[in-house]
């Protein structure tokens, strides 16, 4: 674990030699913040009222008294209006957002530690406000993660046009959609029981190693040619090094685009927001035996809008109608060609029935609203799946698609991810015997069924919009 007297020199390090000059921002100056992350049902402008009141010492009594009279209500979303708030000033463009940061930082700490000394509040609060406090608020640690994702953002920029990444037209660090190849069933291939370490820090320690190491090569093959002294095959080999260089260093740049993301979109807000017990990833790593990876219970009730299943003859078939955004015929082509291959088979190895399933999209026109309650396929910074719908980042693999229109169907991942705050790392376990813990595995017979019983023994119900 890192000295604490090494933090300031880090924070500097990070943020540039005025970032420990803090801001105590007023609620007047809320007003004017480009506040443009929000969660938990909040929308931006949601996200800043509730930031307005966060910093208002004036306010503090009646947030207090608000939580303590209803903490399922408040507590979250409490905390992800914090988070937003961080997120939204370290990603803009205000030229003094560290030591803003560092301000919002310390009033939230402030309120923190109001919260768990005011007499009878329940344990709720005070057990996930202190423990995000004592994780994230406390010496700033958030806010020291959000400028390494700025610096990880502003490098992914950088690559993505080396690494073959092109710009989509119009967006200043956006990328063009990256359609991957058709799915093929056969090359998927089941696993076994394993972890995956990440960390915002060691995800752009990778991306800048692999940088170096493509740089380096590079000068290496214009010396070698520049010389003209070396044989043609030495020379060859060099290229060809140079080639599989480039072709790691796509790879690296292609994850991250996602990847990092997700980091802090998921991982890190979960982390914050939802706060469980921390782990240490030496003792979680000797126990991986007892980490519960059942998908057994339902994610959520499958609403049946969109989806509809017919018997005919032996098959059993599911039309998928998407309302969607996304006009890029491509990657229509590629969830289509997705959901359709992995999401088919035999229910059982002693039935004849088999399941197939047939996708189709009805492309909304510009300013034209989602009908209510429909399934929808929508662009996104990550992707994911919530309660019928579908985002979408701009990187995304040819199984995807079926693994999130497993979550549709009310399928659960077969992975885990544990926090462990002394190494700030995310730690993932996942069973790789399925694609619902392994985008590199198929199906599993068992989900297949899951979820056509979790679609046909659900009553019709309205989706929130």
């Amino acid at each position: 674990m890192r000295s604490r007297r090494l933090l300031p020199l880090l924070l500097i390090a990070l943020l540039g030699s005025r970032a420990l000059a803090q801001v105590r921002p007023t609620p007047e100056q809320v007003a004017a913040w480009p506040i443009t992350w929000s969660a938990l049902g909040l929308r931006p402008d949601d996200s800043k009222r509730v930031t307005q009141r966060l910093v208002d010492p004036n306010a503090r009594a009646a947030l207090l008294a608000e939580l303590k009279a209803d903490p399922a209500k408040h507590t979250h979303r409490l905390l992800a209006a914090m988070f937003g708030s961080l997120v939204s000033v370290m990603g803009s463009e205000l030229p003094n957002r560290a030591a803003i940061a560092i301000g919002l930082s310390e009033s939230y700490g402030e309120l923190a530690r109001a919260v768990r000394a005011t007499p009878g509040m329940p344990t709720e609060a005070r057990v996930a406000f202190g423990r995000s406090h004592v994780r994230f608020l406390k010496d700033h640690v958030l806010v020291q993660e959000l400028a390494r994702f700025g610096q990880a953002s502003r490098l992914l920029d950088r690559l993505a046009p080396a690494a073959g990444l092109k710009s989509a037209a119009g967006g200043k660090g956006v990328i063009d959609w990256q359609v991957p190849a058709r799915v093929d069933p056969r090359r998927l291939a089941p696993g076994k029981l394993d972890t995956v370490i990440t960390s915002l820090e060691s995800s752009l320690r990778h991306v800048e190693g692999k940088e170096q190491a493509r740089c380096k090569q590079a000068n290496r093959c214009r010396l070698v040619e520049a010389r003209g002294t070396f044989s043609p095959a030495f020379v060859a080999k060099q290229r060809k090094e140079l080639v599989a260089a480039d072709a790691t260093l796509k790879k690296a740049v292609t994850w991250g685009v996602g990847g990092v993301s997700r980091l802090v979109e998921m991982e890190l807000y979960n982390a914050f927001v939802w706060p469980k017990n921390a782990v240490r990833t030496d003792r979680l790593l000797a126990k991986l035996d007892r980490v519960d990876l059942s998908t057994a219970k339902p994610l959520w009730e499958v609403n049946r809008k969109g989806l509809e299943l017919h018997r005919v003859g032996a098959t059993l078939r599911l039309d998928a109608t998407f309302e969607t955004t996304i006009d890029n015929p491509a990657v229509l082509d590629a969830v289509k060609s997705s959901i359709e291959e992995l999401w088919r088979g035999k229910l059982s190895a002693r039935s004849s029935i088999e399941l197939r399933t047939n996708v189709s999209f009805r492309r909304l026109a510009a300013g034209e609203a989602f009908s209510e309650g429909s399934l929808r396929l929508v662009e996104g910074n990550k992707n994911c799946a919530t309660q019928g719908q579908i985002s979408l980042c701009r990187v995304f693999s040819n199984t995807t698609p079926a693994h999130e229109f497993s979550h549709i169907l009310g399928n659960r991942d077969a992975y885990r991810t544990f926090h462990d705050p002394r190494t700030r790392s995310f730690v993932h376990v996942q069973d790789r015997r399925t694609l619902m813990g392994s985008l590199d595995a198929p199906l599993s017979q068992r989900e297949l069924v899951a979820g056509v019983r979790n679609l046909v023994r659900r009553d019709q119900q309205p989706r929130p919009r």
